[in-house]
């Protein structure tokens, strides 16, 4: 776990379950020990143990993403005595030419080969790096803003997916990285309107420039019933802010816009529109995670303090029907119109006809749901023991079996 405290005074802590631990008990006794700890300088943005794979990967090595990418080993049995009992000891720096690097929003380790790490960044870029030669193998601009999230897709040494301050899904090959795939975009939302005159202070942060007199230029006004004057509209597009591929099935990403309830869930083969929404929160969700084990299983925590447990297999065997529906609908007009377009449809008399399905997305409602005592801003799901979910609140966290 990482601590996330303004200034240079955080913590990396490692903790197990206590032996004393009992759910029935009745006084307060701790339910996590903490078995090492390092200070680290800035809060940490993601800690993640490396994937594990036979006869590669150190399973007493982790990472954190602050400025740089941090390798640190888990020492259970160090030779020196501590204040704990055990040790963590870091053992390397990523880190760019330049000391003092631009934030890192999130990494992620590569599950083909756990030696491979890739990061994102706010300076628009991702970067992949190899831990064995502590060398950058390749950065690239990945968004036209900030890159908030990266993910490998699962059983790829190249293709990975990044969401920004851009709104996209963006997906990579770094076999040829001068290509991408914009995989989804979200819909620009309306701005609200920025303060009339008469309206305090506030109206100097305003979006929209105003001239001395507290009045919008020509070009930015608008006009009501008599006459009356009222700023121009703006739009904005909110950033993606998490991505999560699924651990199992490469075709599938789910994501979360700024401020939002509502999780997407895209399909890579339909691109442009996500094939099921998770709806529930009522507040923005803050974490987002798939299950390890089980295909059809995502887990979202929000600001209102749930923690949401989704199967979406349901949900995707009816968007199927649907789209068979859709097409089967699609193919007897075509029969019934003599299979060509009419004079006045693009394409002329004659045309080769086509089927267009509507793309549409399907609402999920949670089938497990918890209620935490603050709002939850992080989940992760335990890859060996998977029927616990981890979640983290204000000072606490707490582990929830399903």
């Amino acid at each position: 776990m990482g601590s996330l405290v303004e200034g240079q005074t955080n913590k990396l802590t490692i903790a197990q379950l206590s032996p004393h631990h009992t759910s029935e008990a009745k006084t307060y006794k701790p339910d996590f020990e903490t078995m090492a700890e390092a200070d680290i300088d800035f809060p940490m943005s993601k800690v993640m143990w490396q994937r594990y794979k036979i006869g590669i990967s150190d399973p007493n090595l982790l990472a954190t993403s602050t400025n740089c990418i941090r390798l640190w080993r888990y020492d259970n049995n160090p030779n020196t005595s501590g204040n704990t009992p055990g040790q963590l000891q870091q053992v390397a720096e990523l880190r760019g030419k330049d000391e003092y690097g631009p934030p890192l929003t999130s990494f992620d380790w590569n599950d083909v080969d756990p030696r491979i790490l890739i990061t994102s960044s706010i300076d628009t870029t991702c970067t992949v790096w190899d831990i064995t030669t502590q060398k950058l193998k390749a950065q690239l601009i990945a968004h036209d803003r900030e890159v908030f999230d990266v993910g490998f897709f699962t059983g790829s040494l190249d293709c990975f997916a990044s969401v920004g301050g851009d709104g996209s899904v963006r997906s990579f090959d770094m076999r040829s990285l001068e290509h991408c795939s914009i995989l989804y975009e979200v819909r620009a939302a309306v701005a609200p309107p920025p303060p009339m005159s008469g309206s305090g202070s506030n109206a100097s942060s305003s979006a929209i420039s105003m001239s001395n007199n507290n009045t919008p230029p020509l070009h930015q006004q608008q006009y009501l019933g008599g006459g009356k004057k009222m700023p121009k509209v703006t739009s904005f597009t909110p950033p993606l802010m998490r991505i999560a591929c699924h651990p199992t099935d490469p075709n599938y990403i789910a994501t979360f816009a700024l401020d939002a309830g509502v999780a997407s869930i895209l399909d890579v083969r339909v691109p442009g529109i996500p094939v099921l929404q998770l709806i529930g929160h009522k507040a923005p969700i803050q974490g987002i995670t798939w299950s390890p084990n089980h295909r059809y299983r995502i887990c979202t925590v929000g600001a209102d303090n749930n923690v949401f447990v989704w199967d979406i297999q349901k949900s995707l065997i009816i968007r199927d029907q649907q789209q068979r529906q859709e097409a089967h609908d699609a193919m007897n007009q075509l029969k019934t119109s003599g299979g060509v377009y009419p004079n006045d449809v693009a394409g002329g008399a004659g045309a080769q006809p086509t089927i267009s399905l509507k793309q549409r997305s399907v609402a999920v409602d949670p089938s497990l749901t918890y209620g935490a005592r603050m709002p939850v801003s992080s989940v992760s799901w335990s890859t060996i023991a998977t029927e616990w979910i981890g979640i983290t609140f204000g000072r606490t966290f707490q582990a929830l079996q399903l």
